[in-house]
Parts: C-alpha cells; structure tokens; sequence
C-alpha cells in the first residue's frame, strides 16, 4: 500500500549530525533538509551525495520510497536538478527514485527543471509546471507513460532532446508560445499522440521529434466523412526540418511545407503510409528517402530543386512526375517500385540516370531521355516489363548498355 503523505514536515539536521548516526533519519515521510541546504531522504545502505544550493537533484535527494506517491516541494526552491525524481536507476547503482510517484506539488519559485528530472515516472498522470520555469533539461519527463496532460509557460523557448519521449498516454500537446524549437526526439514514438499545436514562432523541429508517432493527426474515418484530412499545421516561420522528424507517422495524410523551409531533409516522411499530398514550393534539396514507402501519389518538384536523394520516391504511388532542368543526377532507387508511374518529363539538364532508378516501374510504357544525358546505369530500368519505347536524343551507341535493363524496350536514337 503506498503513502499518501505529503512531505510539508521539513525538519532540519546538521551535516555532521547526520553522519555521525544516518539511521535517525531513515524514515518514508519526513523530508530533511541539511544545513547546506541539500536535500536528501529515506535510502538504504550508502550514504548521500550532497552540495550546496536550493535545489532538488540527483547529488542531494534520494529516495528508495517506491510507494511513495505524493510529494510537494518546499517554498522557496528555484530547481529541480538532474534525476531528482527520476525512477530509473543513477548511475551509481545505490538506489531506485521514485517509482510509483502519482503527483508532484512544484512550489512557483522554480525556475528549472534539469536532466532526466521526473525520467520514468510512469505513475504521473499530470505535472503542473509553475509560470515562472524557463528552463527544462533533457529527458525532463521521457518515459512517463502514465503523462496525459503536461502544460508548460510561455518562458521556456525550447523544447529539449527526448523532452516527453515514450510518454505512451500522452494524446495532445500544445507547443508553449514562446517557443522556437522543438528538439530532436522530443515526441518520440508518443503512439498515443493526436494533436499537437505549434505556433508562429517556431523555426526548427530537430531529427525525429515526431518520429513513431503513429496516431499524429489522426481523424476516424466515418460515413460523412469517408476519407478524412489528417494533417500538422506547420507554421509559416519554420525554415528547417530535421532528419526522420515525421518518420513512422502513419496516420498523417498530407502536409504543406512552408515556402521557408528550403531543405526536405533525409526520412523526412519514410513510412508515412497514408501521406497522399505534401506541398513544397520553397525547397532546393531533397533527401534521401525522404517520401520512402509513403502513398503519395503526386508531387510537384520545384523549378529550384538541384538535387533528390536516394531512394526519395521508393514505393510511392506517384502516376507522374517532372524533373526539374536543375537536377542533373536521377540517384539509385530514386523511383524504384513505384508501379503507378505511368508518365516521367526529364529536361534538358540531366546528366545522369543512375543504376535501379526506374526499377519495377510496371505503369511506364514510354521514356524520353533529353540530349544532355552523359551515363545511364545498365540496371536503370530493370523489372519495367511494360517499358517498350525509350527515345533518346543522342547518336546511337553514344551511351552504352541499352537497353539499360529495359528487356522488352525498343530503343530509338534521333540525335546526330
């Protein structure tokens, strides 16, 4: 049976006092707080670590109260340190913090809220975070489980690495707004996550922050509404997006980038599976695999784009698409399988046709290769068996390997 006790009885003791006899002081409800003002509680076994200062930490509070499940912190304490109720194991090994921890009463003169802070905590179910913290470290609340509701003030600014990583309850949250970026992990395989708010503001969302979301925008389908628009809004102030950011977000059906992001980064949207429709009318590059085994089944290349990764369109369902004047390389893989891609326009421009570009592209029945192109990789167009017309504007023989892998093809050169 776990205590319900809040910790308000303070009482204090002398450094040297509780040295000279630590078992006076091994109790499972009473918070003492040594003349340093480091706090420390009930452990078994070794003695505390302690330092200076108001705060909470993993140096100067222990616990090994694993039925505790209230706790309240004094008046008068500006920071919750480093694993100060984490329930995972320290470093160290000598002890467990705060297991079963249900509620935690923050005092409003906190300001920081350090590493790994309430790490674990899967009995929290809210944590109610003063107005006046500005600072929260990372891994603050990763892997409190039980979390459903977690509000933060205007003052923090930027959300951290792993902030509220697996936290599994968790089914919406709005993005504080003073904030400007979201760190890399932050929301990490949330599965339950629906709804998130980012405001105008935020510029950046780090690698993976919502990478595993699985449920991320998600909307029922119903009989009014047969196929259902699930999206994030993605403020007009962002201009970069982190590698993976929206990996395995599999509910997500379309997105619009803002015309100041530049970059679609590598992953970006790798087993999205129900993405139809992202725009990007702002972007230069995109990464590798960035719309990877997603149903996408059109999208507008820009004018700008120079360069697209490997495999950035592998498995999609596009039906056509138009290749810039500016992308010189079609990389490895970069259509493979995407059996719907029935019409391909390559301009002027394009040097190189990399080996599997087009592979088990069955919807293509006709190509036509620009006069620019220098080297097409002999397994190009391997496995399109319905290929059966590749023009090229070249001299014949001029690029070798035809048919490059395109077995029922007939090639026809019209160039001089």
């Amino acid at each position: 049976m776990g205590y319900n006790t809040k910790l308000s009885g303070i009482k204090y003791v002398s450094a040297a006092d509780y040295q000279a006899n630590p078992e006076m002081y091994q109790t499972d409800n009473t918070l003492y707080l040594v003349e340093d003002n480091s706090a420390f509680r009930a452990f078994l076994g070794t003695k505390p670590l302690k330092s200076g200062g108001a705060a909470f930490s993993a140096d100067t509070t222990f616990t090994i109260m694993n039925n505790l499940k209230i706790v309240e912190i004094p008046s008068g304490t500006t920071t919750i340190g480093a694993y100060a109720f984490s329930s995972d194991k320290y470093s160290s090994g000598d002890h467990e913090i705060f297991r079963n921890l249900e509620s935690v009463e923050i005092p409003s003169s906190v300001t920081s809220i350090g590493n790994y802070a309430f790490y674990g905590c899967s009995g929290l179910t809210e944590i109610d975070i003063p107005s006046g913290v500005t600072s929260i470290g990372n891994y603050a609340f990763a892997s409190c489980k039980g979390l459903e509701t977690l509000v933060l003030p205007s003052g923090v600014t930027a959300l951290p690495t792993y902030m509220l990583a697996y936290c599994t309850d968790l089914e919406s949250f709005t993005v504080p707004s003073g904030a400007t970026a979201i760190g890399t992990y932050c929301f990490y395989k949330d599965s339950n996550l629906i709804d998130v708010t980012i405001p105008e503001g935020v510029t950046t969302i780090g690698q993976y922050a919502f990478s595993g979301c699985t449920k991320l925008a998600y909307i029922p389908k119903t009989f009014e509404h047969p196929d259902p628009v699930c999206t994030v809004v993605l403020p007009s102030t962002l201009t970069t997006l982190g590698a993976n950011a929206f990996q395995g977000c599999e509910s997500i059906t379309e997105m619009a980038i803002p015309a100041t992001v530049t970059q679609i980064p590598n992953n970006l949207f790798n087993g999205c599976t129900s993405l139809k429709s992202v725009t990007a009318s702002g972007i230069t590059n995109i990464g590798q695999s960035a719309f990877y085994n997603t149903a996408l089944t059109s999208f507008t290349i820009p004018a700008n784009v120079t360069a697209i990764g490997v495999s950035a369109f592998k498995g999609t369902h596009l039906q056509s698409i138009s290749i810039p004047a500016g992308v010189a390389t079609l990389q490895t893989s970069l259509f493979e399988d995407c059996t719907d891609l029935s019409s391909v326009t390559l301009n002027t421009g394009l040097r190189t046709i990399g080996n599997t570009a087009f592979k088990n592209c069955t919807g293509l029945t006709a190509i036509e290769i620009p006069d620019s192109i220098t080297s097409i990789g002999t397994t190009a167009f391997t496995g399109c068996t319905n290929l059966t017309s590749i023009t090229i504007h070249k001299a014949e023989g001029s690029i070798s390997g035809a048919p490059w892998g395109a077995t029922n093809a007939t090639v026809t050169w019209d160039g001089v």
